[in-house]
């Protein structure tokens, strides 16, 4: 092989190897962290998602629980949810202050993540109502409800769940009056004693003893209410009718209503005799609550999963999205679908626009380019509601095109009225022209005289340009950046400063 077909074959190489590697010599690697150590300051929304603990200790981003929230005919409500371990508690609906407290939040939950545990060593959850609520004030309380979740270690006679003590002056006798939730024969019985005024019957006291059986480590939904309408006190297990009665003359329906009244204000205490869990208790003031499930099986998590998207993050002009790193868990049938978009503004974007394209962690990205990035993410839980996924860390890899060097020599040559700027190329081979700046005063380059246009004007890659239009005797500075043959967007660092004062000559 003779020596010029030996050069020939080198050329063809070395213009092979620029062609398919030639955009990495003007492209920088980069990267954006979104949670990890940093936690998650930069979304935008969140639906049906909320913060929890991730790998590592890292805050997550996860499902929110599927719990019950307050609604208007809410009197208290306890989800006990909340850091494990810890006993503090409170009220959602804000009408009840804890007094004492000796149940401690526990992992064994039936909605949401936690529920309360009772040792059945203290006096449990004591709470006092304010002048808004049924148990902060004297006299009728209407229709009610009372309602909870229970999973008892043992189940044994006489250990009580509920309990209210006060009394009551009627004709100047102090009647004792008592609201108990207890266990009898594992079963749960309700007893109220001098709670329905004008009541005479059994001597003011009101029994319901439910039929199943409480088997223990096992969830149960109980359930008490009173309709002021009818009298009828029901008391229902995992909604089923157990007892009732009605608090009426003769104990039949249509007859006189003896309707419940409360004397002096006392705290009622949760737990107070308990072994076990406890979880998502809740007082009404009204017999149904329209907000509830028609059924008792309650998913963990919403089946239809939450969603989160990022605020546009804003990079560099023609970035490209490579790829995603993540750190996530995603336990068995649940599930996490990640999806990218960029452009080169944010301000039109609407929930379509641009397209949000689907990847896969760690898969390589294509077509997703611009000056910002917006990740998203919808998560899933299995089938039965009970597991969910969480996302602690999206590492975002992307390529920046290098910006272009700036011209090293600048010439400003001035006459009638104009400016003849000269330069010399760019160094740069990704240099795809350049942008003239121009004012009246040092670094300051605002403006606005040239007919050619105000400061910067772009040009083509070309090495001088007369900028005409200028003021006689006014002085102009001038310097030059390049920009991006990938994109114009990209331009380098301003070139030395060049000045000039136009004038007849």
């Amino acid at each position: 092989m003779n020596a010029d077909k030996k050069i020939n074959i080198f050329l063809c190489f070395c213009l092979a190897v620029w062609l398919g590697f030639g955009w990495n010599l003007f492209a920088e690697s980069k990267s954006i962290v979104l949670g990890g150590k940093t936690g998650w300051p930069e979304l935008s929304s969140k639906e049906g998602v909320t913060f929890g603990t991730g790998r590592f200790g890292y805050e997550a981003v996860e499902l929110s629980t599927n719990a019950r929230s307050v609604t208007g005919g809410t009197d208290l409500l306890l989800d006990f949810e909340g850091d494990e371990g810890k006993k503090s508690f409170s009220d959602l609906a804000g009408k009840y202050s804890v007094q004492s407290n000796s149940l401690l939040r526990s992992p064994n939950s039936v909605m949401g993540r936690h529920s309360a545990l009772s040792r059945g060593n203290g006096k449990g959850l004591v709470l006092r109502g304010n002048a808004d609520s049924i148990f902060g004030r004297q006299g009728g309380t209407g229709s009610w409800t009372i309602e909870f979740w229970l999973c008892p270690s043992i189940a044994e006679n006489g250990e009580r769940v509920f309990e209210w003590r006060s009394s009551r002056i009627v004709n100047d006798y102090v009647l004792f009056q008592m609201i108990e939730a207890s266990f009898f024969n594992n079963r749960m019985q309700w007893n109220f004693t001098n709670i329905f005024d004008g009541m005479t019957d059994n001597k003011g006291e009101v029994t319901l003893l439910s039929y199943s059986a409480l088997i223990p480590d096992k969830w149960s939904h109980h359930e008490i209410s009173y309709d002021e309408e009818t009298g009828l006190l029901e008391c229902k297990i995992d909604s089923r009718v157990e007892a009732l009665k009605y608090i009426t003359e003769g104990g039949r329906e249509g007859k006189t209503i003896y309707q419940p009244v409360l004397g002096e204000v006392a705290s009622i205490s949760i737990a107070p005799a308990y072994t076990g869990c406890i979880d998502d208790f809740r007082i009404l003031s009204q017999v149904t609550d329209s907000s509830q499930p028609k059924n008792l099986n309650y998913d963990k998590y919403k089946i239809d999963g939450g969603r989160f998207e990022s605020m546009p993050i804003m990079v560099t002009p023609g970035s490209v999205m490579e790829n995603l790193q993540i750190i996530d868990n995603v336990p068995p049938q649940t599930e996490i679908r990640y999806y990218v978009r960029a452009g080169e503004n944010f301000y039109n974007w609407s929930d379509t626009n641009p397209v949000w394209v689907q990847v896969k962690k760690g898969e390589k990205i294509t077509g997703v380019k611009g000056r910002y990035f917006q990740i998203a993410a919808d998560l899933f839980p299995d089938g039965a509601g009970r597991s969910a996924p969480s996302v602690t860390e999206i590492k975002i890899n992307y390529t920046q095109v290098a910006p272009p060097t700036a011209p090293f020599k600048v010439k400003a040559v001035p006459g009638d009225g104009f400016v003849d700027l000269s330069w010399s190329y760019s160094v740069d081979e990704n240099a795809g022209g350049y942008y003239i700046f121009y004012g009246n005063r040092p670094g300051e380059y605002l403006g606005t005289d040239a007919n050619e246009g105000p400061s910067p004007i772009k040009v083509d890659n070309i090495t001088s340009f007369r900028l005409t239009g200028l003021r006689n005797g006014a002085i102009y500075y001038f310097a030059l950046s390049t920009y991006s043959k990938e994109e114009a967007q990209i331009s380098g660092n301003l070139s030395k400063e060049a000045d000039a004062r136009p004038g007849r000559r």
